[in-house]
């Protein structure tokens, strides 16, 4: 019962994320990777196959684990090689504003708020197709297909505005990062924000 062991692990993963603020779960990723390799090995037929892999309804933004992410790279860096198209990666790191910096139990009660409010911000703001997974306590990388640079930087900006604009209080912000996504890895150290 793979299929529901794989539901099991995401909502374990969310609580945890969301009642204790921990974002980056290695033993629960492993675990979720080791499910997704050994889910498939039963002898069945290509239509049962599509129809196990295939989601009812999708729509917006395709979040996942950051191990998903990483293969999920990997395989856009060989396409775009192969095609000759764009693509861009973007880095968000939370921040909290220095006046809010008074004890490590606010930081990072203000920082678990900070990282729900941009993933529901991603959530609703990025395309389908675009990719995202959590890196860090502090930070989501998101993959961009299709975009230019300045449509990369466009997309960085206004979801540092909506970000801006839903907190209110300005406890927290944002810095973004964008990096063309290639075969080999290079940093262009392109970036703006916070």
């Amino acid at each position: 019962r793979y299929d529901q062991a794989l539901r099991h692990c995401e909502q374990a993963s969310k609580a945890i994320r969301q009642s204790l603020g921990i974002r980056n779960l290695e033993k629960l990723g492993s675990l979720y990777e080791i499910l997704l390799e050994q889910g498939g090995r039963q002898f069945t037929n290509l239509e049962d196959i599509c129809e196990s892999i295939s989601e009812d309804k999708p729509v917006g933004l395709y979040l996942c684990s950051y191990s998903v992410f990483r293969e999920i790279y990997r395989l856009e860096a060989r396409r775009i090689g192969r095609m000759g198209i764009s693509e861009y990666v973007m880095l968000l790191t939370v921040y909290i504003q220095d006046s809010y910096r008074k004890n490590s139990g606010v930081i990072r009660l203000y920082l678990s708020k900070a990282m729900d409010l941009l993933e529901r911000i991603l959530r609703t703001s990025l395309r389908i197709g675009d990719v995202a997974a959590c890196y860090s306590e502090c930070q989501y990388i998101v993959m961009l297909p299709g975009c230019t640079y300045e449509t990369a930087e466009l997309v960085a900006e206004r979801i540092e505005r909506k970000f801006r604009e839903s907190l209110g209080e300005q406890v927290a912000g944002i810095h973004y990062e964008l990096e063309e996504v290639t075969p080999e890895a290079r940093f262009l150290g392109k970036g703006g924000g916070g």
